[in-house]
């Protein structure tokens, strides 16, 4: 009776948690959802075109699963509604992430509202406002950030195997930075023996991943990351880029100040907690030397960190009244930056509608003899599509 009313209750929990997760990324791309991106544009769409089910092994440089399977799926429906539904597409990726993350922060804490939240944090993270929210080629942040908050808790490990085995597969051949992961699953090895089996079988998958990704990618070029990245500050740098390179640094040692202050008073943070503040940092470096200073490496360690310090504060032995306080003062804090930078910028909102650009192409094709034409997709770029693609399509 007691695990019939517990299922129910989380029937309930993630049928309302993940449309509001979907409601949210409308809201917050109600200006973009009709375009295509300036970066990719719709070049992975036209893979999908032109290649059919083999543009899902075409290099960007590295594997991109994810992204090439939504644009092959989108290359099915008709050429006007694909900005659309390649961006739909993108928000069920994004909710189906934050329900996950829901579902493993209310297994660590046994609670319902701090899973609620934890799986906010992802859709309302405020850098991913810039170019990431709807961008079929950023889809691999939320998927490696989920990932990377699965790992990092034993009860999910140990609870799904099968499951986390499929994500890690799927995030490997998408997202090359995906072997962090294997920082947490040492950790858990080494905490729990019972899941040293399940942890290596875990890190060999990720392992055969990379191995595939490297091959794809070259040795050098995985090593050196974006030739063109930014990787000093400029001048007049605003809050927003400051506070994604900086903020998991901050938030990050804050958590460790707090282990160490509660340690000498005989009390700890949770493991799931600190691993997932660890992993923050790690991905945070790692991301950087990659890419330099650029808002999509922002989205999984603030994702992560902000996480980790909301897990840490339930963690602690505290007042309940007190402890309602700082949640507050935190959800406050927190919808402080996701307000500012709610709606997505000028990078996804700076270019027509792919409808206009349709009906516009199609009626210069009809009209003259022209075979290829070229469809513009933000101010500064285009893309060329063949006259009768646009007539047929």
């Amino acid at each position: 009776m007691v695990e019939s009313l517990r299922s129910k209750k989380e029937l309930v929990f993630f049928l309302f948690g993940a449309p509001l997760s979907l409601a949210v990324l409308y809201a917050r791309t109600t200006a973009s959802v009709l375009r295509f991106p300036s970066d990719p544009g719709y070049l992975y769409v036209q893979n999908a075109v032109d290649s059919g089910v083999n543009s899902l092994l075409i290099g960007d440089p590295y594997y991109h699963l994810a992204a090439r399977l939504l644009a092959w799926l989108t290359s099915f429906f008709p050429l006007v509604t694909q900005a659309v539904v390649l961006a739909t597409l993108v928000h069920l990726v994004w909710a189906a992430c934050a329900t996950i993350i829901a579902r493993v922060c209310w297994l660590e804490t046994r609670s319902r509202a701090v899973g609620a939240v934890a799986g906010l944090l992802l859709v309302t993270a405020p850098h991913a406002s810039e170019s990431t929210l709807g961008n079929v080629g950023n889809v691999k942040w939320p998927l490696l950030t989920t990932l990377l908050v699965v790992c990092a808790s034993a009860v999910s490990v140990q609870n799904a195997k099968w499951p986390t085995f499929g994500l890690m597969m799927f995030t490997g051949f998408t997202n090359p930075l995906t072997f962090l992961c294997l920082f947490s699953l040492g950790l858990l090895a080494r905490r729990r023996v019972e899941s040293r089996v399940l942890a290596l079988r875990l890190s060999g998958a990720c392992l055969v991943t990379l191995l595939l990704q490297l091959m794809k990618v070259g040795f050098s070029s995985a090593s050196d990351g974006h030739s063109t990245k930014v990787v000093k500050p400029w001048e007049g740098m605003g809050l927003f880029w400051w506070s994604g390179l900086l903020g998991p640094i901050f938030l990050t040692f804050a958590l460790f100040l707090a282990a160490v202050v509660l340690r000498f008073k005989k009390q700890s943070l949770s493991d799931f907690g600190v691993t997932l503040g660890a992993t923050a940092l790690l991905v945070g470096v790692v991301s950087y030397q990659m890419g330099g200073i650029a808002d999509r490496y922002f989205v999984a360690p603030m994702t992560l960190a902000t996480l980790a310090v909301m897990v840490a504060i339930v963690s602690i032995h505290l007042n309940v009244a007190l402890k309602r306080f700082v949640w507050a003062v935190g959800v406050v804090l927190l919808m402080i930056p996701s307000v500012k930078w709610f709606s997505t910028g000028w990078f996804m909102t700076s270019g027509p509608t792919w409808a206009q650009e349709i009906s516009r192409t199609r009626e210069l094709c009809i009209n003259s003899r022209i075979k290829r034409v070229a469809i513009a997709v933000s101010p500064s770029g285009s893309e060329i599509l063949k006259c009768s693609q646009l007539i047929d399509g």
